[in-house]
């Protein structure tokens, strides 16, 4: 079978959940299996849990030998912007800068995470993330034992960031991401990340809207970058929809129907 009409298989990970999905490839791709699996006793440093638990899903021979898109909580991610500077002239320097910062940001405890940063344009910042290097190979060992030829491995800030920056416009502003024990915020203006955070955040869910809502209006008195869209879970998004505050709650386009955008849809369902 050509490569390009195989299968695709999305995977979700995080410290409470296992989210798959399966997209058969043609002319319509369409979702012919999907699972979601809690996870119980992952932690900061612990996901072994976890990645059991996927292993466990995939012995099941209905996701073998199809290509994978992998999305990693960002629970599991570390983020800093590389600010441009010329004398950095090439990839190795930056590679070595971004490391330097992260290790600044979070101490040295980054040694061990493997250091990736995203394309750019000379003279605009560049964005750092890490992945704990020790996740990845087991992650990949876990997908080579079920045939499935990795494609992408990506935090959820990343791929929700290309999921919506289309509904983002040219004046800017902030998106935020929630999911498995984590809340994620950068700052946009024309493409362009400015500002990047992310805190662990807790089961207790009015605390976070709460902690969202007082951050709506604190972005709100910047005119420039005035706007904060959220992608949270559906239950979420309805609860806030209740009440009045600056925040916009971003909703999946009817159309939506890659392997990623059904991934993230199902996620939801099991948030």
């Amino acid at each position: 079978m050509s490569p390009l009409w195989r299968d695709e298989v999305g995977i979700f990970i995080g410290p409470r959940r296992v989210v798959l999905n399966r997209m058969g490839r043609g002319l319509r791709p369409v979702c012919i299996a999907d699972h979601a699996a809690p996870v119980e006793g992952a932690g900061f440093s612990d996901w072994g849990p976890t990645l059991s638990v996927l292993a466990a899903v995939l012995a099941d021979q209905r996701w073998r030998d199809a290509r994978a898109r992998v999305v990693v909580a960002n629970h599991w991610a570390r983020f800093a912007l590389v600010p441009w500077s010329p004398e950095l002239t090439g990839e190795d320097e930056r590679l070595a800068h971004g490391r330097l910062l992260l290790q600044e940001l979070f101490g040295d405890a980054m040694g061990g995470w493997k250091v990736a940063l995203g394309e750019t344009s000379a003279g605009r910042p560049q964005l750092a993330c890490a992945m704990p290097d020790d996740l990845q190979s087991e992650l990949v060992r876990i997908l080579q034992s079920a045939k499935l030829q990795l494609l992408s491995l990506q935090p959820h800030l990343i791929v929700s960031f290309n999921r919506w920056r289309h509904r983002i416009s040219r004046v800017g502003g902030w998106l935020v991401v929630i999911d498995d024990g984590a809340l994620a915020a950068v700052r946009l203006h024309e493409d362009r990340w400015e500002e990047v955070h992310c805190v662990r955040i807790g089961s207790d869910w009015s605390a976070e809207l709460r902690r969202l809502q007082t951050f709506g209006r604190l972005a709100g008195g910047n005119t420039e970058n005035s706007r904060v869209l959220v992608e949270a879970p559906y239950w979420l998004r309805r609860v806030a929809a209740e009440s009045s505050d600056s925040l916009e709650w971003l909703e999946p386009d009817a159309g939506e129907a890659g392997t990623l955008e059904k991934l993230a849809q199902l996620a939801e369902l099991h948030a």
